[in-house]
């Protein structure tokens, strides 16, 4: 583990060497520019009166830090992508070990459907979702995913999302005869989901609160994980947690904090968070596993 917590601060360092020093380059580009279209201006036009070809030569010079500009961005965004995409190797390897989570796989590049988010009825009116680092493994034979999302009620890019944590998706099969709706509350006031138009609150106390579609639904969801529900706290760091049960998917929405959500640049790596998640997951999927 402390290894795996060194790998990451040593890509961090590595990453943030690269960033610096092509800022640096970037900066004397820019100044160097300015010398030499003030020189031309000088030079050609002030001095031998060449109007035209002092023109020419401040075009050519912008034109020369136009192709510098966007090499230079294409070679910081892949090495962006590269780092990013070693931090969550890393983080994979950290949190979701092979031998402790059998075949699983993280896809970098691939991307869930909004259907999985809205489908999962916890959220009214999410009409876009990102997601990042979809880590498949086994779940009592079936492939569940975790990964990284943010859900917005907005297109605006700019628009704080409405959820941001690690997202679990679990294809049990379970004998419901409608859905179920889980909110594990925060420390401070928080607004839990919202998707109950359909939903009856069934159960409540200081620490969840249990909505289902009817009283046999209820009912139908074991002894066992309920009891299992004051294993899974909530802190400065898990903010709530949202499960969403129906026959035949289930998902999890656990809200975090940045301090696990933003991948470290400035600052040196904290393993702290990574280690709490870890153990989050773990239960999360031990109270999952009493579902039959």
């Amino acid at each position: 583990m402390e290894n795996i917590d060194a790998k990451i601060e040593e890509a961090r360092q590595t990453f943030m060497g690269f960033y610096k020093k092509q800022r640096l380059y970037n900066n004397v580009a820019f100044a160097l520019v300015i010398v030499l279209i003030i020189a031309a201006y000088v030079v050609l036009q002030a001095w031998l009166g060449q109007n035209f070809l002092a023109l020419g030569s401040v075009g050519v010079i912008l034109i020369l830090l136009y192709v510098y500009s966007r090499i230079s961005r294409t070679k910081m965004e892949k090495l962006t992508k590269g780092y990013i995409s070693e931090y969550y190797g890393l983080m994979k390897e950290k949190v979701l070990p092979e031998d402790r989570y059998p075949h699983s796989v993280m896809d970098f590049d691939r991307k869930l459907e909004l259907s999985t988010f809205t489908d999962a009825g916890i959220l009214k009116d999410i009409v876009r979702i990102n997601t990042r680092a979809v880590v498949s493994f086994d779940f009592r034979g079936q492939e569940a995913t975790v990964c990284d999302m943010a859900a917005y009620r907005s297109a605006d890019p700019k628009q704080t999302p409405s959820y941001l944590g690690k997202f679990i998706s679990v294809p049990l099969k379970l004998d419901l005869p409608g859905r179920i709706l889980v909110y594990i509350k925060p420390k401070v006031q928080g607004k839990g989901p919202d998707v109950l138009d359909d939903m009856k609150k069934v159960e409540e106390n200081d620490r969840y609160v249990i909505y289902a579609t009817d009283a046999s639904t209820y009912k139908a969801l074991p002894s066992n994980f309920v009891r299992l529900l004051d294993t899974l706290t909530v802190d400065d760091l898990l903010v709530d947690a949202t499960f969403s049960i129906r026959a035949d998917q289930t998902q999890v929405a656990l809200s975090y904090t940045d301090a696990l959500m933003v991948i470290p640049l400035q600052n040196a790596f904290d393993p702290s968070p990574s280690e709490q998640y870890g153990k989050n997951l773990q239960t999360t999927l031990s109270i999952l596993d009493s579902l039959k």
